[in-house]
């Protein structure tokens, strides 16, 4: 396996233990699998890594690992988003959901003239 192939599967790895500690067994499952469906992992085949890397070719390798490194920054934001509104949730109920509420209206009995 590439050292950029595994550097990103590592990190993929970490950020879903960090943002999804619940579904880390079977996200870990789908990330194995992903990788070898697009042919990075190398292990799919029955070939060495270096022949599976070569037939890839530069370009495609790169495109792929740009697309991972896509997929991995939307995995982070997505766990940060998810960890803020679990954070607005928690704080809003304290304070009494003071700050959900619109503007406050006239009593509509009333005229001004």
């Amino acid at each position: 396996m590439d050292s950029a192939v595994r550097n990103l599967y590592k990190r993929m790895v970490y950020a879903i233990r960090e943002c999804y500690p619940g579904e880390f067994s079977s996200s870990r499952e789908q990330l194995r699998r992903a990788f070898r469906q697009e042919g990075l992992s190398g292990t799919s085949d029955k070939r060495a890594p270096d022949q599976v890397t070569s037939q890839l070719g530069r370009d495609a390798k790169r495109k792929r690992l740009e697309r991972g490194e896509f997929l991995l920054r939307e995995l982070m934001a997505l766990g940060r988003f998810s960890k803020y509104r679990a954070m607005k949730k928690r704080y809003a109920s304290k304070e009494g959901d003071a700050g959900r509420q619109g503007p406050k209206e006239e009593p509509s009995g009333k005229s001004a003239s």
